[in-house]
């Protein structure tokens, strides 16, 4: 993928299945000299093959970088850009989500972005206080899907079709 933030700021969680993957990150406040798009939660320039003569302030960034292998689970904040390339054919299971953390960005961002079905959808949440609050802290049973996955395909390992 490009560079990016996730919709609406939404926090963003991954479990990789099989494969590899890798997360280059940039910290919020460092977005201000990431030549943000507001209009497209796009940057310019590339995390990977950094062009510091058309991009310059991008060597201000401090960037993360996360490879995930099977069996890790990577959380990723909401508002924070990133950039991601499969090291291989990989299996994950993600999400976005909005809790009481990032519900006032999420409102911002999706009326900034003009999708007022969803701004009025958490609005109402936040109003009936029906949010999430934390994260629940017991694992997901991924081995039922691995399962399914082996029964349907034969195996886990390659690209679905």
């Amino acid at each position: 993928s490009g560079v990016h933030i996730d919709s609406g700021d939404t926090h963003f969680v991954m479990h990789m299945i099989e494969g590899r993957k890798r997360f280059r990150l940039i910290r919020n406040p460092d977005r201000v000299v990431a030549y943000e798009d507001r209009n497209s939660a796009t940057f310019a320039g590339d995390l990977f093959k950094p062009n510091f003569t058309t991009h310059p302030l991008l060597t201000l960034l401090t960037i993360h970088e996360a490879d995930l292998e099977p069996g890790d689970i990577l959380f990723v904040p909401g508002g924070s850009a990133h950039q991601v390339i499969n090291l291989s054919p990989i299996i994950s299971i993600s999400t976005n989500y909005v809790d009481a953390s990032n519900i006032d960005r999420a409102i911002t961002q999706f009326e900034y972005q003009l999708d007022f079905t969803v701004a009025d959808a958490l609005k109402e949440q936040k109003r009936t206080k029906s949010l999430v609050t934390h994260m629940d802290p017991k694992p997901m049973l991924y081995t039922d899907f691995v399962k399914s996955l082996k029964r349907t395909y034969g195996t886990t390992k390659g690209r679905l079709k």
